[in-house]
């Protein structure tokens, strides 16, 4: 739920800060980082803020990096039984981006068929 609160400026010696975005952030842009550790929010928001990155590849970043969640999460489940040394192999590949491409892919071939049996 959207909700809109009022802005509170403090003025420090009647000056202005000169430190303001004029990055809009719409909730549609702000919904692409929800399911990212906050670290990652705060990174990826910082960046845009400082100008460093663009909206477009926010949302880039934010999907690569959600997918590179995922990818964690299924590691996790699947392949503990192989042992720390490979387990801290797949992390740091995942981490690189080495197989963001692949998931992504993957991902969509799934979403394709499922519609097709809906």
């Amino acid at each position: 739920m959207t909700t809109f609160e009022n802005n509170v400026t403090v003025n420090i010696e009647d000056t202005v800060t000169k430190e303001v975005t004029n990055v809009t952030f719409t909730e549609g842009l702000l919904r692409s980082i929800l399911s990212l550790t906050p670290s990652q929010q705060t990174e990826l928001v910082k960046d845009l803020v400082s100008g460093s990155i663009t909206k477009g590849r926010f949302k880039s970043l934010a999907q690569a990096y959600k997918a590179r969640n995922e990818m964690e999460e299924y590691t996790n489940g699947k392949l503990p039984q192989v042992g720390e040394e490979l387990l801290l192999k797949a992390y740091s590949e995942i981490e690189r981006g080495s197989y963001d491409k692949e998931w992504m892919e993957k991902k969509t071939e799934i979403y394709k068929s499922d519609l097709k049996d809906f």
